[in-house]
């Protein structure tokens, strides 16, 4: 839930300067932007939704959720979603050419499967090292670079974090060591090992980005993605709220960042902690907050027994209702976009 809300929050924030950032959200309390007080999620949280279906058709192998995971994935960009990168795009149409052995992926950077693969260690945590492995072979599926694989390793390590912390208190030190241990990437270990003295010093995660060369913005690659969305959440991992309005701040074209805090954030401090009129103004269609509720519940503890593992439906997923969800909300993002270079 707090993934959603993140994402909702975000969504009709993509592209803006900090500078304009910072004038705009100030101390104002945040609000949902794209439409008067409804949250309306994009591709990054539909991601997340698809993982968990494929979780718990999963009957937990690897196999049978990477299967299930392709095939809503293919299905999913024929449905024409608004902000679908072109990597994604093209790794869903190779999922209907998988019987000829085609390999699945592209060689990409790009930041979508952060959402998933923070869903995974959330999911499946208290499993051993399992959740890593689901993760990167998850994030294989559209994005090959190594990085990104890595990346998707060490963003589900943060979710397990998040899950067995989940209602009491945060070694930040101690977590902070552990990510670093499941990175395996030089310049993703690298990069995570320079956050230490800014967690120490409690730093905001603007000087954080000005240290790395970000500062005029975070862009979709992987990289900035993973270090900027560890350090909100373990800056603030109790405030959902500073959280997710200093990810905000960090302003540029990425919303799958202020996502990724969201849900870890709400990870920990549980659904009951989020902020009430967020939560209750959460409306999107058809996959709304009570089907994302139903959902959240199934994979709580998930398997449940011998049901899951033997015989596991996933939730109705209603694909005409979300292609026509998709056709119907290009003019709203549209409009947006125009209504934001008019007031440039």
């Amino acid at each position: 839930m707090g993934l959603a809300i993140g994402d909702a929050l975000a969504s009709p924030r993509v592209g803006r300067s900090p500078h304009t950032a910072l004038r705009v959200l100030g101390r104002r309390r945040l609000r949902y932007r794209m439409w008067p007080r409804c949250g309306l999620y994009s591709d990054d949280t539909q991601f997340a939704l698809m993982a968990g279906q494929a979780i718990l058709q999963s009957r937990s192998t690897s196999e049978q959720f990477h299967k299930y995971f392709r095939r809503r994935l293919r299905w999913y960009v024929l449905s024409l979603p608004p902000g679908l990168s072109i990597s994604t795009f093209f790794a869903g149409l190779k999922c209907w050419l998988s019987w000829t052995g085609l390999k699945a992926g592209r060689w990409s950077a790009g930041n979508s499967p952060t959402t998933r693969s923070m869903l995974l260690g959330v999911v499946l945590h208290n499993t051993g090292h399992r959740y890593q492995v689901w993760a990167r072979d998850s994030a294989g599926i559209t994005h090959t670079h190594a990085l990104v694989g890595d990346a998707a390793a060490v963003l589900a390590t943060a979710g397990q974090i998040a899950a067995v912390t989940s209602g009491g208190r945060l070694n930040k030190e101690a977590a902070l060591e552990t990510l670093i241990k499941a990175a395996k990437e030089e310049k993703l270990r690298e990069a995570l090992k320079e956050l230490k003295p800014f967690l120490i010093r409690r730093s905001t995660p603007r000087k954080v980005a000005r240290h790395f060369k970000w500062s005029h913005g975070i862009n979709k690659h992987i990289m900035p993605t993973t270090v900027m969305a560890i350090y909100c959440f373990l800056r603030f991992p109790a405030s959902f709220e500073r959280a997710v309005k200093s990810a905000l701040l960090l302003a540029g074209n990425n919303d799958a960042l202020v996502a990724t805090v969201g849900g870890l954030v709400g990870a920990h401090v549980g659904v009951e902690k989020l902020p009430h009129y967020l939560h209750d103004q959460l409306g999107d269609w058809p996959h709304s907050r009570t089907w994302i509720e139903r959902l959240a519940t199934r994979l709580s503890d998930w398997p449940h027994g011998v049901d899951d593992l033997l015989m596991a439906p996933g939730l109705p997923s209603y694909p005409v209702a979300q292609l026509l969800r998709n056709l119907t909300r290009w003019p709203l993002v549209i409009a947006h976009r125009v209504r934001l270079l008019l007031r440039a």
